[in-house]
């Protein structure tokens, strides 16, 4: 990939299933696609519906971006690089994510809280 560091810019991803169904297991061959193209995958559970009501899938999303930057240096991972996305509905999941963290007064709007990021994400 050309990367001068030695750490992995890191892919957040939320499994699809309409946000009542699915399981972060079923991501291991696009998992494995994309760890071969130098990134490193962290799949990620949700609680569906009708008891992770919304916000809490975007809310999770947050924690498990923050919980990424506490490992990242133990894992050699690149906590400025983040991607985040996500199948079907759960694309919603990710860019929902996005905005709240970089459109201003989206967070206040929504009552959703951001997650501290060394830089803007990469991508979503």
């Amino acid at each position: 990939m050309g990367r001068e560091s030695s750490t992995l810019p890191v892919i957040v991803w939320a499994h699809g299933g309409g946000f009542i169904a699915g399981d972060k297991s079923g991501m291991t061959t696009y998992a494995t696609i994309m760890a071969s193209r130098g990134y490193a995958v962290i799949a990620m559970n949700y609680d569906y519906a009708p008891d992770g009501t919304y916000p809490t899938p975007v809310i999770q999303m947050g924690e498990m971006v923050s919980h990424l930057k506490s490992i990242a240096s133990r894992y050699g991972l690149d906590a400025s690089s983040v991607i985040v996305g996500g199948d079907s509905a759960e694309a919603q999941i990710a860019a929902q994510f996005a905005v709240v963290n970089t459109t201003p007064g989206y967070s206040e709007a929504t009552g959703i809280p951001t997650t501290s990021l060394e830089k803007p994400l990469k991508g979503v």
